[in-house]
């Protein structure tokens, strides 16, 4: 309704009924206003902030957003995969940058390092290896987190599933071995394997 400063305050007054919904609780509101306030755009903007006073906003602390900063986790099995941010989909490195960007602008740490090795440290390893804590800024280091190349995050993807798997190869041996050892012929098995025949 600023807009329409320039206009008589009658003009107004008949534009904002306009916008009421018919049968709405703000019409209603409007209708049991006396005329003279109905007649006054000023009357009417001072009775609508008595009945609808503006909401103030909850704004984060300091150590919330710097708490947030710091376990916002990019995890190792989401690499390489894509999410949903903003309509668009996204590989997982750029929607936790976009994330990071927005916590870090709300904190006014742009133009600054504060955190950045911290958060850098739990970052997961095919990511560190291309991106270092020693940036300018945190908008530099997280463009660096965009910019690292989708071949080299597949890669490193390949190599970790790889290692699970001998990892759980070598586990399961593990356990067989473990299971061998504890049956009930493993003492006497153990026994034989020490004894030696000697000739008659």
């Amino acid at each position: 309704m600023r807009a329409l400063s320039t206009t008589g305050n009658k003009d107004i007054t008949k534009a904002f009924v306009d916008y009421l919904g018919a049968g709405s609780t703000a019409d209603k509101w409007y209708e049991d206003l006396p005329q003279p306030t109905q007649e006054s755009w000023t009357d009417i903007e001072t009775e609508f902030a008595r009945r609808w006073p503006r909401v103030t906003q909850a704004t984060r602390s300091e150590q919330e957003l710097e708490r947030e900063l710091l376990t916002t986790a990019l995890g190792e099995k989401e690499l390489g995969e894509k999410v949903n941010s903003g309509g668009i989909e996204v590989w997982t490195h750029v929607a936790w940058a976009d994330k990071m960007a927005a916590l870090v602008g709300e904190a006014n740490l742009s133009a600054k390092t504060t955190h950045i090795w911290q958060v850098r440290d739990k970052l997961p390893e095919a990511i560190k290896e291309v991106v270092k804590s020693t940036h300018a800024d945190w908008t530099a280091f997280l463009q660096a987190v965009r910019d690292v190349e989708l071949q080299h995050i597949r890669d490193a993807v390949e190599k970790s599933k790889k290692r699970e798997k001998e990892k759980l190869a070598v586990e399961n041996r593990l356990r067989l071995l473990e299971a061998a050892q504890s049956s009930p012929t493993a003492g006497i098995r153990t026994q034989l394997s020490r004894t030696t025949l000697a000739p008659p």
